[in-house]
């Protein structure tokens, strides 16, 4: 992504710093506390992005490429920026789990059939949960979780050990996969197929403003270059991700509107896990 940029704008010198969303939110935080303003431009996943609004680590921008974004990935107060995601679903072996079986929604997953450490859920899926919470209701996903962890699920951190348990046999279904290349075409996950539940979640990856950004200009600039149509085209093709500008073609079509036809079950247009 920044090598695409660095094309577009050679002038512009772009340095790095890559890690987990953990690794990267811990160091926008030490360094904004210890008045190192070093950061222009943070990216995350929607979950740890709320704290660090709380916590006064971020600028707002608007975009002038916001109005062609989809309107359920635009923050009113401008405080983020999404500029991809990754619809949410359900992984499972093929080899284990009959065509029959394979569970269609969400309260599928609370039958008999899949208690008994047979199902695995990653450490970091809570903002999954919390966009159902968001949507069901606080009684209602409350009594949910609580049902499913009667379930004897098994918690792991990380997708590549999930795809791993799930291609040696470990387990049979993984409840909480972000779907993009990897998992639609198989070469990641090896046996797995993947269903989209209902109600359809996302997971989006933002853009941030860093507060007193040394180069506030150029990060914007980036985030202008991520949702243009020449950024947007390299999300959704290059890189295999579903992107948020409206009417923008994809590699995996099926990922950015799912159908409720043939083995997908959802909603035309996925919820976005907002940050309220």
């Amino acid at each position: 992504m920044l090598e695409k940029f660095r094309q577009a704008h050679p002038y512009i010198s772009v340095g790095h710093y890559r890690s987990g969303s953990t690794g990267v939110y811990n160091r926008v935080v030490n360094e904004g506390r210890a008045g190192k303003h070093e950061v222009d431009i943070i990216e995350l996943s929607a979950g740890p992005v709320a704290d660090l609004i709380r916590g006064g680590f971020v600028d707002p921008y608007r975009s002038p490429e916001t109005d062609a974004v989809r309107p359920e990935f635009i923050d009113p107060r401008h405080l983020w920026n999404a500029y991809h995601y990754l619809v949410v679903g359900l992984a499972y072996n093929k080899n284990l789990v009959k065509s029959s079986e394979v569970p269609k929604t969400y309260q599928d997953l609370l039958l008999p059939r899949w208690r008994g450490r047979k199902m695995s859920l990653d450490r970091d899926a809570g903002d999954v949960f919390g966009a159902l919470l968001d949507s069901w209701g606080k009684k209602e996903g409350i009594d949910y979780f609580r049902r499913l962890a009667k379930q004897e699920v098994l918690i792991r951190s990380g997708y590549t050990l999930q795809a791993q348990l799930l291609a040696a046999g470990e387990v049979e279904i993984v409840a909480v996969v972000p779907f993009a290349k990897a998992v639609v075409d198989g070469r990641f996950w090896g046996a797995a197929r993947h269903r989209i539940l209902g109600a359809v979640v996302s997971k989006a990856q933002v853009l941030l403003l860093a507060r007193r950004a040394a180069h506030p200009h150029a990060a914007a600039l980036f985030i202008d270059w991520a949702l243009s149509e020449e950024g947007q085209a390299f999300v959704g093709i290059d890189i295999v991700r579903s992107p948020v500008r409206i009417g923008q073609k994809q590699k995996y079509m099926e990922l950015g509107q799912p159908k409720n036809q043939g083995h997908h079950t959802g909603i035309s247009r996925p919820k976005l896990h907002t940050l309220h």
